[in-house]
């Protein structure tokens, strides 16, 4: 609800500093790796150059290759009695390219290129049936992967030292995905040996097209006793997102191809605005974020039917306030509280996703939910915090109350 995980990749200026500090018109790097639970290995190459006094790029490419991971499993059986793992090789590739452009001391402009490509392999003995003479089991079924990935990236930030703006950073990308998961199956059809086994294929594929744009802006204020700073912007997100389903021999009552869901636009965006003020020993730091999120079915092609309803479009948006509090009791010791509020729309998958298949007597079904509504919730937060020369302590407690 409330957590991020952020990826920062290197820039050119990181590989252009001797070690005495001063600056080199070429560098680079090269790592290499092996991990024993996976048998993988890693290699890793960047060189960076400055190119001149206002350009510098770098460019970055990494390959890794693995193998199943270790298990405490014990027996080696081809059928699903195995308990050590399947057979697996796992190939990554990636490429990373970075330019640095400083017209001016005002101004930084970095664009990035990046692909990635992952590959993997497994041979699915544990799905074999134990006994060969079952004509219902599983006989023989491999399956692999790929997923590709293609980002490029433009960041650019600007001094403005105006009354409403010290500082403004722009943010544009775009990227596309796409992965493949394809399995293959052997199975027993009827108890005469002499016929040949049912082979089924299952092709599932999945695209997506994702652009980002953002602002945001920060001002510095400071009278005699206090300072402030304030930060606000606005995000906005576009993903356009397919699949489709196809082979041979589908379970019934499928019938290939299909969708899981359909063809859909997710749309979000963010208005946000944070002060954060220092009076005395005190800290306060107030924000305000404004999120709206729409989806937005395109058609419903390979979807419905043969789905039992049609998939539903859905909106929603929140005021989400958040109020910080920071004492300084001694130069050691502080005290801090916090209240927050999350907010964390449905995804597509999550609200028009759909399956139904029947395997003997069983009949697996997943059910879409058109209805499904956001997740909110309220959080408050307390800790004590120390910064000793040689220790750094914080003790926190956290109440959450989340809505569903």
């Amino acid at each position: 609800m409330a957590g991020v995980v952020n990826f920062v990749t290197h820039d050119p200026g990181d590989f252009l500093k001797a070690a005495d500090g001063s600056s080199k018109t070429i560098g680079g790097r090269i790592a290499s790796g092996w991990s024993e639970e996976d048998h993988s290995t890693t290699l890793t190459g960047t060189v960076a150059a400055q190119a001149s006094e206002r350009v510098q790029w770098m460019l970055t490419a990494s390959g890794r290759k693995g193998h199943a991971m270790q298990t405490m499993g014990e027996s080696g059986a081809a059928n699903n009695h195995r308990t050590k793992a399947d057979p697996l090789d796992t190939e990554d590739r990636a490429v990373l390219g970075k330019l640095v452009w400083k017209p001016d001391g005002l101004q930084r402009h970095t664009f990035t290129v990046e692909h990635s490509q992952k590959r993997l392999d497994i041979n699915l003995l544990s799905s074999r049936g134990p006994d060969e003479r079952n004509v219902n089991d599983v006989k023989d079924e491999y399956a692999n992967s790929t997923i590709e990935r293609n980002r490029f990236a433009w960041d650019g930030r600007f001094g403005l030292h105006t009354a409403v703006a010290d500082h403004l950073r722009a943010i544009v990308s775009v990227q596309h995905a796409t992965s493949e998961r394809i399995g293959h199956s052997w199975m027993g059809k009827i108890a005469n040996p002499a016929l040949p086994l049912e082979y089924r294929i299952r092709d599932n594929q999945y695209e997506e097209t994702t652009w980002q744009l953002g602002l945001q802006a920060d001002k510095v204020l400071r009278r005699q006793g206090w300072s402030s700073r304030f930060v606000y912007g606005v995000d906005y997100v576009r993903n356009s997102i397919s699949n489709l389903y196809t082979g041979q021999a589908p379970l019934p009552p499928e019938a290939f191809p299909l969708k899981r869901f359909p063809d859909t636009h997710e749309i979000g965006a963010g208005l946000y605005a944070q002060n954060e003020t220092v009076v005395g020993n005190w800290t306060i730091t107030p924000g305000l974020r404004i999120d709206y999120f729409r989806i937005d079915v395109q058609n419903q092609d390979l979807y419905f039917p043969p789905a039992p309803q049609p998939a539903k479009d859905m909106s929603g948006s929140a005021f989400l306030p958040k109020l910080g509090l920071l004492y300084r009791a001694t130069p050691e010791w502080s005290v801090f509280g916090q209240y927050a509020t999350g907010y964390r729309a449905p995804e597509t998958g999550q609200v028009n996703d759909r399956f139904q298949a029947k395997v003997g007597v069983t009949n697996n079904i997943i059910i879409a939910n058109p209805d499904l509504k956001p997740e909110r919730s309220r959080g408050i937060e307390l800790g004590l915090r120390g910064r000793m020369e040689r220790l750094s302590l914080d003790m926190v407690e956290v109440a959450l109350v989340a809505d569903f």
